[in-house]
């Protein structure tokens, strides 16, 4: 792990978190007159900074590559932390789970599709474009760099597991932030 977050690597995302923050600022300016719903900029704001670290792109850049919307990805997470908190009759009720009367398996099952479709596409971006880049730039860049390797031999679905759970702890904990420090207005923030 120490290969993949070293320190010279999170030095190279300074820039990044930068560059996001001020586009953030720029954006919430650009609208000062109108009333902002601050909750939506700050996850696409924290989808993108995530994205770019993780994947190289922004959600526009990652929707122009995978010929999939950008908010995909973000709604995506969104409806997986959804269910993933949701309370499920089946595990109190096990006859019943032939009927998934909630439709979470199913929801789930057509999720996950959606989200590996994603990730594997810009992996594949990445590995065409790999040989281009002068060193590694991202999360993917480094993982697909040991896929060759003899002692940490890393496959497809490796890289998406570690993409996954890392865009998704991120964004929860943004969206954890976000709910202990905004619950107490009223959305016109």
């Amino acid at each position: 792990m120490t290969k993949v977050l070293n320190m010279q690597r999170l030095q190279y995302f300074k820039p990044i978190r930068i560059d996001e923050m001020v586009g953030l600022i720029r954006c919430v300016w650009l609208d000062v007159a109108n009333a902002q719903n601050m909750r939506t900029k700050l996850q696409v704001w924290a989808c993108n900074l995530i994205a770019r670290m993780t994947m190289g792109k922004n959600l526009n850049d990652i929707s122009m590559t995978t010929k999939v919307h950008g908010l995909v990805l973000l709604e995506a997470i969104c409806e997986s932390l959804v269910l993933a908190g949701s309370p499920n009759l089946n595990e109190f009720l096990p006859f019943l789970k032939f009927l998934d009367i909630q439709h979470l398996e199913r929801r789930t099952k057509e999720l996950f599709e959606k989200i590996d479709t994603i990730f594997q596409r810009v992996i594949d971006n990445h590995r065409t474009n790999l040989g281009h880049h002068k060193s590694e730039n991202d999360l993917i860049d480094a993982l697909l760099s040991f896929q060759g390797d003899k002692e940490i031999s890393l496959k497809d679905d490796n890289v998406k597991a570690i993409l996954c759970v890392s865009n998704y702890m991120d964004f929860f904990s943004f969206l954890c932030f976000l709910h202990f420090n905004f619950m107490t207005y009223d959305g016109n923030i």
